[in-house]
């Protein structure tokens, strides 16, 4: 039902109050509440998520990890800057993803060498300590054969690094061999002349023959084994609680998220959060605060009497019962008028004359819908709105 006070001719300069119920634009106690609020629905995903990651991987066999950590160099000790020695480290980890070694770890260890995937069995790399790299081995057996493993593999990248050296020196070792028989006859020949004959020189060009080939031999790098770490014997994966933990921890925030941004979409109850995010929505005034059974709030009700008082209009829509304040000095009259919801206020009035529209709802209720559609007929055609969300009972 409408209800409506004194007509009069409307006074065209009265306006709205000017209270600082309008939300801010960047309105973080806004986000804080929705969030908040959020949190218990939230956090009963995050338990039942983190219980259940935890007793998924209680199910997978613990696999153990031992980290070996070598040093390369050649047994000439001849690399004497960091980019050299850098580069022995980088090319003997290299050995690491070569088949013969893969085989060989496999014969001597039973265990299977993967080198791919989120936990490879096998997989080395550099340090930022030149020459030194780290060899992280893991297996599913126990700690002891993570770290037989590792040594096993440092064994086939030596032997393996030996088999490319002799591979590679063959060649040489056998033009060597030719150069060394060629000056074992000029030898003969000169004592079958003169068995006292001076022979010095050969000699000396068949051992520098040997020297050059053995220079090229300890040339080549080989690893030795500083130390192992297997973690004091224990898992490193899984670990059950930890990781239902996080894995808990990461659903509650992200769940509350995107709660707290669906609540300041779709709220479907009149709370604090929604009426900010209307307030944010249509630049309304709120006023959420407590009131006697069909009033207002005091903040409102003052702002309703300072329209009346100056003679303005001002549409009211909701379960309110609102007396007739005291009118201005020089103001002959004034109108309100009270409506429901679904009512055509603006055919009982002329709209240009409303310097306030106020739209109020209970606490808790459901009628967002209803309040948000009031809030958008005043703002299309241009009255400033305030909407009131009212505790009642708390006040007298």
């Amino acid at each position: 039902m409408t209800r409506t006070a004194n007509e009069f001719r409307p006074d065209a300069t009265a306006t709205g109050e000017t209270g600082s119920g309008r939300p801010p634009v960047l309105d973080l106690g806004l986000m804080i509440r929705a969030f908040v609020a959020s949190l218990p629905l939230a956090a009963v995903l995050g338990v039942i998520v983190g219980v259940l990651v935890a007793v998924i991987l209680s199910g997978i066999a613990p696999t153990y990890t031992t980290t070996t950590t070598v040093t390369v160099g050649t047994p000439s000790r001849a690399e004497k800057d960091a980019a050299t020695m850098e580069a022995l480290g980088a090319g003997m980890s290299e050995f690491v993803t070569d088949d013969q070694v893969r085989h060989f770890v496999e014969a001597q260890t039973g265990e299977k060498v993967t080198l791919s995937g989120l936990f490879p069995t096998v997989e080395a790399s550099t340090t930022k300590i030149p020459g030194v790299i780290e060899i992280i081995t893991r297996s599913t057996t126990g700690p002891l054969a993570a770290s037989k493993m590792g040594r096993v593999t440092v064994d086939a990248m030596n032997l393996r690094a030996n088999e490319v050296r002799d591979e590679f020196l063959a060649s040489v070792d056998e033009a060597t061999q030719e150069q060394i028989d060629d000056l074992n006859e000029q030898i003969k020949a000169r004592r079958r002349i003169d068995p006292k004959a001076d022979t010095s020189d050969l000699l000396q060009m068949i051992y520098d023959s040997r020297a050059q080939t053995q220079m090229l031999r300890v040339g080549y790098s080989s690893a030795s084994i500083i130390s192992q770490d297997d973690g004091g014997g224990e898992p490193t994966w899984p670990k059950p609680v930890a990781t239902g933990v996080v894995g808990g921890l990461v659903v509650l925030l992200v769940a509350a998220t995107l709660l707290a941004a669906f609540r300041l979409r779709r709220s479907r109850r009149t709370d604090v959060v929604w009426a900010r995010s209307m307030g944010h929505r249509h630049g309304s005034e709120i006023d959420v605060d407590a009131a006697a059974e069909d009033g207002l709030p005091v903040r409102s009700d003052a702002a309703v009497s300072g329209v009346l008082s100056r003679g303005g209009t001002v549409v009211v829509l909701g379960d309110v019962d609102l007396g007739t304040p005291p009118l201005g000095k020089g103001v002959e009259s004034a109108r309100m008028l009270v409506a429901d919801y679904d009512e055509p206020w603006w055919r009982d009035l002329p709209v240009a004359d409303v310097a306030l529209g106020v739209v109020v709802v209970d606490a808790g209720g459901s009628s967002t819908r209803e309040a948000e559609q009031c809030l958008s007929t005043f703002t299309e055609v241009g009255v400033p709105t305030r909407l009131v969300v009212r505790r009642r009972g708390a006040r007298s």
